[in-house]
């Protein structure tokens, strides 16, 4: 398949430079040219399970339903640390393939810490420990690998 002609003759600043010679000749055909190539590499990146798609909307789903059924039309309290715990329950299930497995121990203590006060008594105050334990604990064990 021949690149159309408009888009050889907008891409000339992508055509390799030709070597210098003393007498010139210059083509009047339009849509000949060497296209430099600036592609890249594959990187070596791992399949995503297939099940991955589905897993996810289905913890989704289950969380939504616990907290229909926690939440709706009762008071809050004890049912905040139910949620607060299938809540990282779900969100490790979820990402249980890319898992820093070193910090995973750390944050399950921090959790388990930010927990303790609501189940003694549920106030605003302890609704904020869950809230910045959960964060910052979903954060040590869900960060995104490099290097």
């Amino acid at each position: 398949m021949s690149i159309p002609s408009r888009l050889a003759n907008d891409g000339w600043w992508l055509c390799e430079l030709p070597a210098p010679a003393l007498a010139r000749t210059v083509s009047l055909q339009t849509g000949i040219a060497n296209m430099a190539t600036f592609t890249t590499p594959a990187s070596d990146t791992s399949a995503i399970p297939e099940n991955a798609f589905l897993a996810k909307p289905a913890i989704a789903f289950g969380l939504a339903a616990l907290a229909d059924w926690l939440f709706y039309g009762q008071r809050i309290g004890i049912s905040a640390v139910i949620f607060a715990v299938a809540l990282t329950c779900g969100s490790l299930l979820a990402n249980f393939a890319g898992l820093n497995r070193k910090h995973v121990m750390l944050a399950g203590i921090l959790v388990l810490a930010g927990l303790v006060p609501a189940i003694e008594q549920f106030n605003a105050v302890s609704l904020a420990f869950i809230v910045l334990a959960l964060g910052v604990g979903l954060l040590l064990t869900n960060r995104p690998r490099t290097g």
